[in-house]
């Protein structure tokens, strides 16, 4: 073979593998796209009652509410950094479990969670929360 033979088999092995990846991207984007079914709803929320069940935070919203916002920023699919009371509201009837009264004041009332400054009505975990379930959750099991 040649020089150019050789260039030629390189060059048609490289559009191959390209019009592979790009097909790999369309189905990973079909994928994305696709609604979430029902099944998989009940199973995400699975996942935060296990998620729960595993921390196992007293049945108080200063040791509930973390856990909940933690879930959401660390392990949900949704990556929610920041949270709001309705947020809250939908995932306690998700767990089937009694939630704060008035969330708005269990927020404002709880350490491990600071105001978000630029976002009215929303907050945001902080170090102290992380901490908490983390590790203090996980001692609290232990002991």
């Amino acid at each position: 073979m040649n020089k150019k033979e050789i260039l030629k088999l390189i060059n048609e092995q490289i559009k191959i593998a390209l019009r592979e990846f790009k097909q790999e991207l369309e189905q990973e984007m079909k994928i994305e796209k696709m609604p979430v079914s029902k099944e998989q709803e009940m199973m995400s929320l699975v996942s935060l009652q296990q998620f729960i069940n595993k921390k196992e935070p007293r049945k108080v919203a200063s040791e509930e509410m973390p856990v909940i916002a933690y879930y959401l920023r660390e392990i949900d699919k949704r990556k929610l950094d920041e949270i709001d009371e309705e947020i809250v509201k939908a995932f306690y009837k998700k767990i089937d479990s009694v939630r704060p009264k008035r969330i708005k004041q269990a927020f404002i009332d709880n350490p491990f969670f600071d105001k978000v400054p630029h976002k009215l009505g929303f907050y945001k975990l902080n170090y102290d929360g992380e901490y908490f379930v983390e590790v203090t959750l996980k001692e609290r099991k232990n002991k």
